[in-house]
């Protein structure tokens, strides 16, 4: 998984292992890294929106699944 983040309009991407369990993703290196640390923090996020590109027999679609709406579209791209 790749995550995007971004600050002051500069975005990084970083790639990332991780888990879901119960609607929560964590990052399990993260975890067993650094959760014994007294000074380091793991993150947990629950996911409101997610979008991810996909490929079905070589045509782009955009897979959105709007968690907190419970709704999930395959639209295909368009290019616009």
């Amino acid at each position: 998984m790749v995550l995007s983040t971004s600050l002051n309009n500069k975005v990084t991407l970083r790639m990332m292992s991780i888990v879901q369990a119960d609607g929560i993703l964590y990052f399990p290196n993260s975890f067993k890294r650094y959760s014994t640390l007294k000074n380091e923090r793991l993150f947990e996020v629950v996911s409101l929106y997610v979008k991810r590109w996909i490929y079905k027999d070589g045509i782009p679609f955009e897979e959105i699944y709007e968690v907190k709406k419970q709704i999930y579209v395959l639209l295909e791209y368009k290019g616009e």
